[in-house]
């Protein structure tokens, strides 16, 4: 009969991959709506820091299409420098 698992044994943390020879090619699509976009910074700099996917491709609507050309560009943390600088009567 199988022995069960130890309820208190503690998982292998998950293989990450290469940054280099094994990451996934992916393609993003970020959508509109004005509160989204620094959601989507979160995103792409959570994909940036994991490794596993390479973003090939962006396209997006509306703030998603700016977030995804600043990323393109290279611009993204001046971007949100700038945002974080604004005030109530700025917007």
């Amino acid at each position: 009969m199988p022995s069960q698992p130890d309820a208190d044994a503690v998982a292998p943390p998950a293989r990450r991959p290469e940054r280099s020879a094994e990451r996934i090619p992916a393609a993003l699509i970020l959508g509109s709506g004005g509160a989204r976009g620094l959601a989507h910074v979160g995103v792409l700099r959570a994909l940036e820091e994991d490794g596993r996917l390479a973003v090939r491709s962006i396209t997006g609507t509306s703030i998603g299409a700016l977030i995804g050309r600043l990323h393109a560009a290279g611009k993204l943390d001046a971007y949100v420098d700038w945002v974080a600088g604004l005030t109530r009567t700025d917007v």
